[in-house]
């Protein structure tokens, strides 16, 4: 996984699709998401489904999206690293699946 927090002295942000490019069905705390341009179903854990529907609706960088983790969570600083590595992986799977992408 590569930490793209800053590339070449430039922030690497991410957004969502539009809202009209995904269909949503929620299944438990789980949900299901029907990309419409690529045909592709996924099946997402809340942290996915957060990133997309809410944090994501504008151009966010990594440190921008932990810090509304941390905040929405209400987690201690403690876990910031941690944080910060399973947010970046998780933006990283979600691009490669086209569920988001570089802005």
């Amino acid at each position: 996984m590569a930490d793209r927090g800053a590339v070449g002295g430039c922030t690497y942000r991410w957004i969502a699709p539009p809202c009209e490019d995904l269909v949503w069905v929620s299944w438990g705390d789980d949900q299901v998401a029907y990309h419409r341009p690529s045909g592709r179903t996924h099946f997402l854990n809340a942290a996915s489904h957060f990133l997309i529907s809410e944090l994501l609706r504008e151009p966010r960088d990594l440190e921008a999206v932990v810090d509304a983790f941390l905040t929405d969570d209400g987690n201690g600083a403690n876990s910031d690293a941690l944080v910060r590595e399973e947010i970046s992986r998780l933006l990283d799977r979600l691009e490669q699946l086209g569920l988001i992408s570089p802005a």
